[in-house]
C-alpha cells in the first residue's frame, strides 16, 4: 500500500517517453517521473513562490536552504554528500513565480540516496541567524542592481503591475531592502510557501519506479510525522489582477556608465485579454493567461533614442494599413515550421548507429542504400553542426541564381532550422572560427554560401557598425572585461583571440568602416572563410550529395594543422603559472582532482571566500586543449574524484553531446574516441599524495607575483584600496583605463 496515487500516466507520441504524475494522499507532495534512457538522472524540485516587496525573501531563502537541515544541521553537508554520489553538486534559481532546486547524478543510486536529504533541506532548513548574516545574496545583487537591464526591468514592472501583484516585486532583492532584511521575515516566508503540497519533485532519467517509490514513501512518512501544515493560498491565484493600460507612458531610466554614446529602448505592452473565451454565457475556460510583450532595442546611438520608438510605431501602422502585404504570412508559416523542426528531433530521434528495438533502423538503411562509405573522398562526421556564412547577397554563376541579402535571409529562414557562428569549439580551440547551420533538406545551401555569396561594401559596413555599437555594452560587464584584458596580455596579435578581442575591435573597426568608404576592394579582398561540413538528412542521396556539391574541393591543398593556444601565446602567456601551463599531459587526472578539491562547493576556496561573504564565487580552469574540460565541483578527496567522473560522463550524456565530444577528441585533439573512458579510469586511480607535487608545481605559482599575471576590473572609487591591499602582498599593479589597454 502506498501513499502515492498516480494522477496521470502518458506516453508521448514521439519517442515513446513515459511521463507519470503522482501525488501523496497524506501530505499533498507531487512527483513527476519522466523515464528516459540516459546516463544522467536529473532532479528539479520546484515550488510556486510569490513576493509582494523588494526584500528578496525568495532569493535569500534559496541560498539559506543549502546551509543545513534538521536531520543534517551542518553547513555544506548536502554538497559534500552530493559530490560523493557522482553528482555535479547542487544548484537552484529563483524566478518571479517559482523557486527550483536541482541535482543531477551519474546513475540512479546516488540520486536515490540524495533525494530524502535534499528534500529535508528544502522543507526543514535550519535558517540560523549566523548563516543569514554571512550569506552572499547582497554581494550577488550588488553586481546586478545598477545594470541597464535590471533598472529597465524594475521600472517596467512597477509601471505595468499593481500593488499586491507578485510580478511587481524584485524577487532577488534590492540592496536597500536586503540591508534591512531580518531572518525572522525569511522564516515566515518559508512557513508560508515551503509546504509539501506546494512542492513538486520532477525526476528524469533511467530509474526504476519501484525504487523511486520506496524512497518517496519513507520521505512522505517523515513529512507527515512533522505535522501537515495548514493549507495555504496558492501563489498568484488570488493576486491583484493586472488592469489594462489606460494610456501610453514614456519613462527615461538612467544608469551609470562612462560611455554615454549608446542606450537602450524597451517598448512594452500587456497582451490582450480575450473576453470571448471567459466572459460568456457558456465559458470555454475559467481563466485566460495574460502575457507581456517586450520589444528591446540594444546599443542604440543616444541621438536616436527618442526617434526609434516613433519609427517602430510607423512600421506597425504601415503593416495595419497594408491589408494585402502588411503581414507576411509566408514568413509566419516559416517561423512556425522552424520551431516545429527544432522541437521534434529532440522528441523522436533515430540515429544511424542505434538499433531501435522492435523496428528497423530506417535511418541507417537510408544511408546504406547510397554509395559505399569507402568511396567517399573525405571524412564526414555525421554531427548536428553545419557551418555556413549568411546575410550576404548571393550570385550563383553556374545556375544564374541571384538573391539579395534580404532574400538570402528569408530563404535561410524558410529552408533551415537554425544558423549561428562562434569562435572555438567546446570552450577551446580559439583559433578555429565555427559557423553552424542546421538544415532540413538542402546541402546546396552550403555550396552557395561557401562560394557564391558576394561581399559588398554596403553589407560589410552595416555589420561593422553593428559590432562597433555592441562594444560599449560589452565593456560594462566587469567579469567579461577581466577576461578580455587577460587575453590581450597572453595572446599575440596574430591570434583569433587577440583579433576578435573587444578592445582590439574598438580600435580596428573604425578603420575598417573608413576603408569601406574609401577603398572597399582592400577590405573585400582580405575576407576568407573557413567552413566545416557536418550533418544532414532527408536527401535523395545523403552521401552522394556531399560529393556532387563539394567535388570542387578535391584539388585543394590539405588543411593546415589546427593551431593550439600555446602556439599563439605572448612571452607573458608562456610564463609558467599564468594559464595553468600547457605542458601538463602527464598530470591530467591528478590536476583535475586537485581543481575539484580547491574550488568545489564546500571546498577550500568556497569556504574561505564565498562562505565568509567575500565574493559570490571563485573558479579555477584548465585549458580544454590540454586537459579536455575545466572542472568545478567536489568536496573531499573521494568527492573530488566523483565530481570529475560525473563531468566526464556528462560530456557524452546524449546524442548531441556525444557527437560533439567525438569531434573534439578525434578531429581537433587527434585523440582516440575512448579518451574520456580511459581518463575516468585514471581518475579512479589517483592517490591523495599525487596532489602535493601538482599543487606546488601548478597552483602555488598562480598566487606569486613573479610567476603570475593578475587582472582586476574595478569601479574607480575602489582602485586605490585594491592596489594598496595587493601591494602589501608583493603585487605591483599598473593602473589603466580600459580605453588605454592597447596603447
Amino acid at each position: 500500500m502506498t501513499n502515492f496515487k498516480i494522477i496521470r500516466n502518458i506516453k508521448t507520441e514521439f519517442g515513446g517517453i513515459e511521463v507519470t504524475k503522482l501525488k501523496s494522499i497524506k501530505t499533498g507532495l507531487s512527483v513527476v517521473f519522466i523515464n528516459v534512457e540516459a546516463p544522467i538522472v536529473n532532479g528539479y524540485f520546484a515550488l510556486a513562490t510569490e513576493a509582494f516587496d523588494d526584500y528578496g525573501c525568495p532569493h535569500t531563502l534559496e541560498h539559506l536552504v543549502f546551509l543545513g537541515s534538521e536531520l543534517y544541521p551542518y553547513n555544506g553537508v548536502l554538497d559534500v554528500l552530493a559530490n560523493q554520489s557522482l553528482a555535479q553538486s547542487t544548484n537552484a534559481w529563483t524566478s518571479q513565480d517559482s523557486t527550483c532546486y536541482t541535482i543531477d547524478t551519474a546513475g540512479s543510486q546516488g540520486f536515490l540516496n540524495l533525494l530524502p536529504i535534499y528534500v529535508d533541506h528544502i522543507l526543514f532548513p535550519t535558517l540560523i541567524d549566523s548563516a543569514h548574516y554571512t550569506e552572499v545574496v547582497y554581494c550577488e545583487m550588488q553586481g546586478i542592481e545598477n545594470s541597464a537591464d535590471a533598472r529597465f526591468e524594475n521600472e517596467y514592472q512597477h509601471l505595468l503591475y499593481p500593488e499586491g501583484n507578485g510580478y511587481r516585486s524584485d524577487t532577488g532583492g534590492k540592496m536597500e531592502c536586503l540591508r534591512k532584511l531580518g531572518v525572522e521575515k525569511v522564516r515566515k516566508y518559508h512557513s508560508d510557501y515551503y509546504k509539501p503540497d506546494n512542492l513538486c519533485l520532477i525526476v528524469t532519467g533511467k530509474l526504476e519506479m519501484n525504487e523511486l517509490l520506496k524512497k518517496l514513501e519513507s520521505l512522505d512518512e517523515r513529512i507527515a510525522l512533522k505535522g501537515i501544515p495548514p493549507s495555504h493560498k496558492r501563489p498568484f491565484v488570488d493576486s491583484t489582477p493586472i488592469p489594462p493600460l489606460e494610456k501610453s507612458i514614456q519613462k527615461v531610466v538612467e544608469f551609470p556608465d562612462d560611455d554615454e554614446s549608446i542606450g537602450q529602448v524597451m517598448i512594452i505592452w500587456l497582451g490582450p485579454y480575450i473576453h470571448e473565451f471567459v466572459e460568456i454565457e457558456d465559458p470555454l475556460c475559467t481563466e485566460q493567461t495574460r502575457t507581456t510583450i517586450i520589444a528591446k532595442f540594444e546599443n542604440v546611438p543616444v541621438e536616436d533614442l527618442e526617434e526609434l520608438a516613433e519609427q517602430v510605431f510607423k512600421v506597425f501602422k504601415r503593416i495595419v494599413e497594408e491589408e494585402k502585404d502588411g503581414i507576411d504570412m509566408d514568413r509566419m508559416q516559416n517561423v512556425i515550421q522552424r520551431d516545429r523542426l527544432k522541437t521534434i528531433p529532440f522528441i523522436n530521434v533515430i540515429t544511424g548507429r542505434n538499433k531501435s528495438e522492435g523496428r528497423k533502423n530506417v535511418v541507417q538503411e537510408y544511408l546504406d542504400k547510397d554509395i559505399p562509405l569507402k568511396d567517399l573522398p573525405y571524412f564526414i562526421q555525421y554531427d548536428l553542426y553545419l557551418e555556413s556564412f549568411y546575410g550576404l547577397p548571393l550570385n550563383n554563376k553556374e545556375t544564374g541564381k541571384q538573391l539579395s541579402f534580404e532574400e538570402v535571409i528569408s530563404e535561410l529562414n524558410k529552408e533551415t532550422i537554425s544558423y549561428d557562428y562562434s569562435l572555438g569549439v567546446g570552450g577551446g580551440f580559439g583559433e578555429i572560427i565555427r559557423l553552424e547551420i542546421k538544415v532540413e533538406v538542402r546541402i546546396q545551401w552550403l555550396k552557395d554560401l561557401l562560394w557564391n555569396t558576394e561581399f559588398t561594401a554596403e553589407r560589410l559596413k552595416i555589420c561593422a557598425t553593428k559590432l562597433l555599437n555592441d562594444i560599449p555594452q560589452a565593456k560594462r560587464e566587469g567579469s567579461n572585461m577581466s577576461k578580455t584584458v587577460s587575453e590581450t596580455i597572453h595572446y599575440n596579435p596574430n591570434s583569433n583571440k587577440f583579433a576578435l578581442n573587444v578592445l582590439n575591435q574598438e580600435r580596428i573597426l573604425p578603420q575598417v568602416i573608413k576603408s569601406l568608404d574609401t577603398n572597399p576592394k582592400l577590405i573585400i579582398n582580405e575576407f576568407s572563410k573557413l567552413r566545416e561540413i557536418c550533418d544532414i538528412l532527408k536527401l535523395n542521396q545523403p552521401k552522394t550529395s556531399w560529393i556532387d556539391n563539394f567535388k570542387v574541393i578535391s584539388n585543394m591543398p590539405p588543411l593546415s594543422p589546427i593551431p593550439l593556444a600555446q602556439h599563439v601565446l605572448t612571452e607573458s602567456g608562456r610564463c609558467p603559472g599564468n594559464k595553468s601551463s600547457f605542458s601538463i599531459h602527464v598530470a591530467k587526472a591528478p590536476l583535475m582532482v586537485l581543481f575539484e578539491l580547491l574550488q568545489a562547493c564546500e571546498g577550500l576556496f568556497y569556504k574561505t571566500i564565498r562562505g565568509q561573504g567575500l565574493a559570490y564565487g571563485v573558479m579555477l580552469s584548465i585549458s580544454v586543449e590540454s586537459v579536455a574540460k575545466k572542472v568545478g565541483f567536489g568536496d573531499g578527496f573521494e568527492g573530488a574524484k566523483s565530481g570529475v567522473i560525473h563531468e566526464l560522463v556528462n560530456q557524452e550524456s546524449n546524442i548531441q553531446k556525444a557527437a560533439k565530444q567525438s569531434f573534439i577528441l578525434q578531429a581537433l585533439k587527434n585523440l582516440d574516441a575512448s579518451f574520456n573512458r580511459e581518463l575516468i579510469s585514471k581518475v579512479q586511480k589517483v592517490k591523495f599524495e599525487d596532489l602535493y607535487s601538482i599543487l606546488i608545481k601548478y597552483i602555488v605559482s598562480l598566487f606569486l607575483p613573479e610567476t603570475s599575471n593578475t587582472v582586476i576590473i574595478s569601479t574607480p572609487n575602489n582602485v586605490e584600496s585594491i592596489q594598496a591591499s595587493f601591494k602589501s602582498n608583493g603585487f605591483d599593479f599598473k593602473i589603466k583605463n580600459l580605453n588605454d589597454i592597447l596603447n
